[in-house]
């Protein structure tokens, strides 16, 4: 527990510096997948999917229009 509070910690603080980090991460998850030896049922999908929407929080810049 204490590794995942570290760990967002760290992320919320270089929030601004993390768009750079997009394609080195994108690469690393297509690289991922072809490593597999077996393609993931759809129920991974659907895990992954449900994760990021759990965890989706809104960017601190990002204002509500009222």
């Amino acid at each position: 527990m204490a590794a995942l509070v570290w760990l967002t910690r760290r992320l919320e603080a270089a929030r601004g510096c993390l768009f750079v980090w997009a394609p080195v991460l994108l690469g690393s998850g297509i690289g991922i997948y072809f490593r597999l030896p077996v393609e993931p049922s759809p129920v991974v999908f659907a895990a992954l999917a449900a994760l990021a929407i759990i965890t989706n929080t809104p960017l601190p810049c990002e204002t509500t229009v009222q």
